[in-house]
């Protein structure tokens, strides 16, 4: 397929490439990836030139079509978009080639976002505010440029929630006390008109975001759309990478390691849960959101978060596999195979936040 793909660029390289100079060949490096993702990505690189001419993502079966077709449709919309247009890739090309469908998407400048922790354990405090602050700007422009408060929207919303928490009930053993809380957060989504639908990344995390600097100013580009939804929940992708930025520079290890994390970076006192709060707050004023909703939020986005990766972790065994990291977390805990079905961090986290939402004054 590549090599019909590049026979065709260079035949029609002033079409789709008209302000950059045509190589006299092109070559393509494999980028690693998710196999649950069900794409391969390639960037392309033209005769010895270090920076690539553009990314190819290819669908490795048919199931993947619509999420490829997705991430087209996001990104010609959000180019409609003015404040964010310059930070998301270009689609140059999407069809099928040689049978197989094609993304072709241009290159966006900078390198993935770096977070780093101390000897101790933790993240380093000033450069974590930096990041957080540069995702939630980015984040509130996002919200801003594509925020829908139509009864449609809403309406959509709210049984959206209805089907999510159905789903979670179904899926998880819950004790009374969970059982009960989850009910308030039904209750809350299906009583309240407070809904703006967003757009929402659902991949929103450090490998995601590229940062450049150019004139002592520096952007974020965001990359990797496939996930995404025209019309999600608020602070969805705040969350999300609030959770995974300590989660990916951790030491500790284990479902046990895991919920440690996630207490300290939302239920416990601490410079960096600090940090995190006070960005959640920021968040909320700028786009108008009542901070008294913000607990069925944060539990509706942990909600959202456990039945996606149930949902992901059924698909897996009906091809007789699992997720490499659900493998990884049996291992450390000597799980076996059969128990090893049963876990997911996104279920301990709510069970964790259930048992002491009522006594933060963040939510």
């Amino acid at each position: 397929m590549l090599p019909e793909l590049t026979y065709r660029f260079l035949k029609e390289w002033d079409i789709f490439f008209p302000n950059m100079d045509k190589p006299k060949t092109i070559d393509y490096l494999s980028i690693p990836g998710s196999i649950i993702g069900g794409t391969t990505t390639f960037l392309a690189f033209g005769d010895s030139n270090e920076m690539p001419l553009f990314g190819v993502k290819i669908c490795r079966n048919n199931l993947t079509k619509e999420k490829l077709l997705n991430e087209r449709d996001m990104l010609n919309y959000l180019k409609t978009c003015a404040e964010i247009a310059d930070s998301i890739p270009q689609v140059i090309l999407c069809e099928k080639i040689s049978g197989v469908w094609v993304l072709v998407e241009s290159i966006l400048e900078g390198y993935p976002m770096l977070a780093t922790i101390t000897e101790e354990g933790i993240p380093k405090i000033e450069e974590a505010e930096k990041n957080i602050s540069l995702a939630t700007n980015w984040l509130v422009q996002l919200h801003v440029a594509t925020c829908d408060k139509t009864y449609e929207t809403q309406n959509f919303l709210k049984h959206n929630a209805q089907k999510i928490i159905v789903e979670f009930a179904n899926i998880f053993d819950l004790s009374f006390i969970e059982q009960d809380f989850l009910r308030k957060v039904a209750n809350m989504f299906n009583s309240y008109d407070f809904y703006q639908g967003v757009v929402q990344h659902g991949d929103f995390c450090c490998q995601n975001l590229l940062i450049s600097k150019k004139y002592n100013k520096v952007k974020i580009g965001v990359i990797d759309w496939t996930d995404s939804k025209r019309f999600g929940f608020p602070l969805h992708d705040l969350f999300f990478f609030l959770t995974g930025y300590y989660l990916q520079v951790r030491k500790y290890s284990g479902i046990k390691g895991f919920i440690k994390i996630f207490e300290d970076t939302f239920l416990n006192e601490n410079p960096y849960s600090k940090i995190v709060k006070r960005y959640i707050k920021e968040y909320c004023s700028r786009v108008g959101i009542d901070f008294s909703q913000i607990r069925f939020l944060f539990a509706m986005f942990l909600i959202e978060r456990a039945v996606y990766e149930s949902q992901k972790i059924m698909w897996y065994i009906r091809r007789g596999e699992l997720p490499r990291f659900t493998l990884h977390l049996a291992s450390l805990d000597n799980i076996n195979y059969h128990n090893a079905m049963q876990i997911q961090v996104w279920i301990h986290f709510y069970k964790e936040f259930v048992k002491k939402w009522k006594d933060l004054k963040i939510y």
